[in-house]
């Protein structure tokens, strides 16, 4: 089945400002969507999150994170091997999601050694089996950077993260009943966001950032031109 971006309310990743997006798929997964809370796709998925930023001098970490979340019958050495396992074990397709993958690109301070060429090797053979599916999220293409000296050879797909529309902005706004925006102070937000080149990290911010909070107009501009300044 092929991975698509689809339409729909709403179609994003939240929480996660990149512009692309980078996958691999499995010969015969199921078809995996853009989702209101990061990517979705038949019941049947397990959907396994790892930011990478957050373990850049810890393999070790990483590791446990992704065994800590698939609950393995048993934990293999191999990253491919415990992938396919927990698949298996659990009957069910699993999506691996890396974001912020390129803090493991361009040699930066402190990056474990395990993070070699076997590292990309198993993440390149997750595209071989019929039980998973890997997703990389970068802020640039990974294929521009260079992995410990060497250009990486991750052998993945480039899929564009679709501009968002004020639909789909006031969808996602919408699912926060502790946003206390009326519909004037909704409309004004949707069109700075909608207007922002970055339009994906102010949503996220200024969800955060006015989640609980009693604004009014004045204020939410205020509130905007300051998460606007921090993006630059």
């Amino acid at each position: 089945a092929e991975a698509d971006l689809v339409p729909g309310n709403p179609c994003f990743v939240v929480g996660h400002d990149f512009r692309l997006v980078y996958y691999a798929k499995g010969k015969h997964s199921p078809p995996v969507f853009i989702g209101g809370r990061g990517l979705f796709s038949q019941s049947d998925v397990c959907m396994v999150e790892v930011d990478m930023k957050n373990y850049v001098v810890s393999y070790d970490g990483f590791f446990e994170d992704l065994v800590g979340q698939l609950c393995p019958e048993f934990v293999p050495q191999r990253l491919n091997d415990l992938v396919q396992g927990a698949a298996q074990s659990q009957q069910r397709h699993v999506l691996v999601m890396l974001y912020n993958f390129d803090a493991l690109l361009d040699d930066p301070a402190g990056l474990h050694d395990r993070y070699d060429a076997t590292f990309l090797n198993q993440l390149n053979a997750l595209r071989n089996t019929s039980c998973a599916r890997l997703l990389c999220v970068t802020r640039q293409p990974h294929n521009q950077s260079v992995f410990k000296g060497h250009s990486s050879w991750l052998n993945l797909e480039l899929m564009h993260l679709p501009d968002l529309t004020d639909r789909q902005i006031a969808a996602e706004l919408a699912r926060y009943p502790d946003l206390h925006l009326d519909e004037n102070l909704k409309a004004y937000l949707v069109e700075q966001i909608e207007t922002e080149p970055l339009a994906y990290h102010l949503l996220e911010r200024a969800i955060y950032r006015l989640r609980g909070m009693q604004v009014n107009r004045e204020a939410l501009k205020l509130i905007v031109k300051e998460l606007n300044r921090k993006l630059k």
